[in-house]
């Protein structure tokens, strides 16, 4: 029990400093979209930025090797191909694991106004549960 726990903090921590580190990368100007996997019946319904579980069986084998974030183009909601590599993954992972639930959320950069990046966030959130579904 205490490994699973154990495993769920490492994951956490390590979901965050992938996104956190990934701000910093010298890329070209992107966004994205985050992907994280809830688990099975067991696992809270609220996303916070971690994975939080109620118990040892709810977070799904192999959901720690998937990579999280979809980075989209600059003003885009449009899955890239990299985008859709990333998808498949967990579009596979899901479907190995009928009770799973993933809570997407869509992110923008700074630039523009509060509205225009709250709706793009979502178009982005939709862009890949269309995909996902």
């Amino acid at each position: 029990m205490s490994t699973n726990i154990a495993k769920v903090a490492a994951l956490a921590v390590l979901s965050s400093a992938v996104v956190f580190a990934s701000g910093c990368a010298n890329k070209r100007a992107t966004s994205e979209v985050v992907v994280a996997p809830l688990g099975i019946p067991g696992g809270q319904v609220g996303y916070n930025g971690a994975v939080i579980v109620d118990n040892s069986n709810a977070v799904i084998t192999g959901a720690e090797n998937l990579q999280a974030v979809v980075y989209f183009a600059f003003d885009s909601s449009e899955i890239t191909s990299e985008a859709a590599s990333v998808l498949n993954q967990h579009a596979s992972l899901l479907s190995s694991n009928p009770n799973a639930g993933v809570v997407i959320a869509g992110h923008t950069d700074e630039r523009g106004s509060r509205e225009y990046n709250m709706a793009l966030g979502e178009r982005r959130a939709q862009a890949a549960r269309n995909y996902l579904a």
